[in-house]
């Protein structure tokens, strides 16, 4: 029998905190000759570590430490909403859409990326970096499929941190280093694992598997598309 869960402690002032709440269950103790036959029954303490509810969500380190960072979706878009430079990375835009403004930043760079813009992305950042001759953090956040997982997107972003990498920006963090990785192995198999997804084969039914594959090819294209410069960088290089 699984322990009861515990209630969180409360602090003074009502606001819960994060504590530690010692729980106590009952445990059968049985005679070896008889499974059937309960002995006595003893006290076994388990310490429990309850997290403050009403820290906000974006309570978590997100990546922080790390200059390349990678996460999924509207929320991934506000865990990592203080990064220097935002990669919006939707590989198939016909099946996403652009993300809420709102939620990130206002210092922040927001700029969209795709397999087909791969080192026009990379090459965008590193430029960025070389003006203001500092090191900016970078946020790669997949569209996804319906704030889901969604693998063209993983590639997708995936590429572009492997691109950053090639290029001297390589601290990244575990999710962005796993995202590099399922690109490196699978490079060769972008095109399949495009047209095979969910969302590929939705943009087929619902049009045809030609945009499809053109989101697969690498490097198709060398325009970087700007949602929103950063006002500090951009008062920055005009100086």
């Amino acid at each position: 029998m699984n322990p009861p869960v515990p209630r969180a402690a409360h602090s003074p002032g009502g606001a819960q905190t994060r504590s530690s709440a010692r729980i106590t269950r009952r445990v059968r103790e049985y005679d070896g000759n008889n499974d059937n036959q309960p002995v006595r029954a003893v006290r076994a303490d388990y310490t429990v570590t309850v997290p403050d509810s009403s820290l906000p969500e974006t309570f978590a380190p997100a990546q922080a430490r790390y200059q390349v960072r990678f996460d999924f979706g509207s929320a991934g878009l506000r865990r990592l909403a203080d990064a220097d430079i935002i990669v919006w990375v939707d590989a198939l835009p016909e099946a996403g859409s652009l993300p809420s403004l709102d939620d990130v930043a206002p210092t922040s760079a927001i700029i969209l990326g795709a397999l087909t813009t791969r080192s026009a992305v990379a090459d965008w950042i590193l430029r960025r970096q070389v003006e203001l001759g500092r090191r900016l953090s970078i946020a790669l956040v997949a569209a996804g499929f319906e704030d889901g997982f969604a693998s063209h997107d993983l590639l997708a972003a995936g590429a572009i941190i492997e691109a950053l990498a090639d290029r001297g920006i390589d601290f990244t963090s575990p999710e962005a280093a796993v995202a590099g990785a399922a690109y490196a192995g699978l490079r060769q198999a972008s095109g399949h694992l495009f047209t095979a997804s969910v969302v590929g084969q939705n943009v087929r039914r619902k049009l045809s598997i030609e945009p499809v594959k053109a989101a697969s090819q690498i490097d198709s294209q060398s325009e970087v598309v700007v949602l929103r410069e950063s006002p500090i960088e951009t008062a920055a290089l005009a100086e």
